[in-house]
């Protein structure tokens, strides 16, 4: 087993360094190009762009729920 004073700092780096980059660039990258595919002058895909919006933050906050939770019990456990 690696050195646990060396691996927690690392994790912790690691985990805020890729949190903040995923978050920066596929969040924002990707609800631009999604927004950018409906014509604001239609009426019915004004509708599908907020649909859009609604789905798109309820799948990024139910994905992030659970790797989350399964994250912190795969820290606590180990290996499932």
């Amino acid at each position: 087993m690696a050195n646990s004073a060396a691996v927690n700092p690392i994790f912790i780096i690691g985990l805020f360094v890729g949190l903040g980059v995923g978050t920066g660039a596929i969040k924002a990258n990707a609800i631009t190009l999604g927004a950018d595919q409906f014509d604001p002058h239609d009426s019915s895909e004004v509708h599908q762009k907020e649909t859009y919006f609604s789905y798109f933050y309820f799948c990024i906050n139910v994905g992030a729920g659970f790797s989350y939770g399964y994250l912190s019990i795969l820290s606590v456990d180990g290996s499932s």
